[in-house]
């Protein structure tokens, strides 16, 4: 890009800077618009002889540009609108620049498609079950369970009543064990709506019993003693099932891997991408080196490293336990790299130790994924979440005690923990 774009890039991220905008919004915009620069630069306009014209063509570009993170399809409607938000800021900015010949804000927008949401309840048919659902919300509330809770419930009864209705079964009152035992059977071989050609979880058919319970419960108080008690039905959950689909990756692998964190991002000018590349880093020194969960990473904040014990204090992991975590001599090293000579000298609106937010990190693994040469490993369906499984399973392979594993994994239970000895003996 040549000098004027980057002065002008600069100035307008000053600009921004100046207004007040969120650190997360001013990075977000610095990077459309240097690519839109770029775009500017390849059909050889200056920024003087911008037109309307022109924009409309860079916005028709992008709506047909493949998405860089997933292949095979376009860029969403929200990534369209958040980019042309960006333009129309820089036009603004142009303007107050004293260029005053470039076209004003156009603000275009691509509508999104909203669907009309139907409640729960008005897919029933049944004037009985509406009441008794809308009884039922209302009692979980106020037993004081979670917004999540009561919602989660209140879509799963809906649908065991909608089951009841293709049944012939109009009236709670009919309600026997032997339908209960035919809903789990139903349950158990009916297809996922959300992930076609799966069938449902096992986790996924257990809440659906919590909340058959809970409904039985609140029916029982109301005096229909008649009713089923609650079953307290719940599936064996294979935990050895609910880890083989994610792949775990060698120690070669995570080493070829993090060897391959230098070629990433290369279109992008210094400061961008090494940012970019020192999260990459943090990511596989927090969920590789100190097998952290995503969100027990994410939510680090700079206090909680002591370089002085070697230590990093995970406070509300899972369960909303805390732990602390040792750090071996590669993760501390790769923290105090990223700490003292880069993120000290970021002035952020937060203490945490990642600059973007959890979603982004996901699509910075998979980018690292698709940069490297091995083929093997851009095969693999690789998380942040796969990570913390590889360090575990090489731990084990490694020697170190299934005991020691769980404290180090913050397991609750050692059964957690064995699921990493069957995959260690299929490696």
């Amino acid at each position: 890009m040549n000098t004027h774009y980057n002065t002008l890039l600069t100035n307008f991220i000053k600009r921004l800077d100046t207004l007040g905008y969120s650190a997360k919004l001013v990075s977000h915009d610095r990077t459309v618009i240097r690519l839109f620069f770029e775009w500017l630069e390849n059909q050889k306009i200056g920024i003087e002889e911008l037109t309307n014209k022109h924009i409309i063509e860079y916005q028709n570009y992008l709506k047909t540009r493949p998405n860089k993170f997933f292949k095979d399809r376009l860029l969403s409607v929200a990534h369209l609108n958040k980019t042309f938000i960006a333009m129309d800021r820089l036009l603004e900015f142009l303007h107050e620049y004293g260029i005053k010949n470039v076209p004003a804000p156009l603000n275009h927008r691509v509508e999104v498609e909203k669907k009309q949401r139907i409640a729960p309840e008005e897919t029933l048919i049944n004037t009985s079950y509406k009441s008794i659902l809308a009884e039922y919300e209302q009692w979980l509330d106020t037993l004081g369970y979670s917004n999540s809770l009561v919602n989660s419930c209140k879509l799963r009864i809906c649908d065991f009543f909608r089951w009841l209705e293709t049944k012939q079964i109009q009236h709670i009152n009919l309600l026997t064990n032997k339908h209960l035992f035919e809903y789990q059977t139903y349950l158990e071989t009916r297809e996922n709506k959300m992930l076609k050609g799966r069938l449902l979880g096992t986790v996924h058919i257990n809440w659906y019993f919590i909340a058959i319970d809970k409904l039985l419960e609140f029916l029982h108080s109301y005096g229909m003693e008649n009713l089923p008690a609650p079953t307290n039905l719940r599936l064996k959950i294979n935990h050895q099932e609910k880890i083989l689909p994610f792949d775990i990756l060698t120690q070669t692998e995570i080493k070829t891997l993090y060897d391959s964190i230098p070629d990433t991002y290369s279109q992008y000018h210094f400061k961008e991408r090494q940012a970019k590349q020192y999260e990459l880093k943090l990511i596989f020194a927090l969920y590789y080196g100190c097998g952290l969960r995503l969100s027990e990473g994410y939510k680090l904040q700079i206090k909680d490293v002591d370089f002085d014990k070697k230590t990093i204090f995970v406070k509300q992991g899972k369960g909303y336990k805390d732990r602390i975590v040792p750090m071996n001599e590669g993760v501390y090293a790769a923290l105090q790299d990223y700490i003292y000579n880069f993120r000290h000298k970021l002035k952020l609106n937060h203490n945490r130790l990642f600059l973007h937010c959890g979603q982004a990190l996901r699509l910075k693994l998979k980018h690292l994924q698709n940069t490297c040469n091995d083929e093997n490993i851009k095969a693999k369906r690789i998380y942040i979440h796969t990570l913390r499984h590889s360090i575990a399973t090489h731990l084990l392979q490694n020697g170190m005690s299934l005991e020691n594993i769980a404290l180090f994994l913050g397991h609750s239970q050692l059964d957690s923990t064995q699921i990493y000895t069957h995959i260690v003996n299929q490696l």
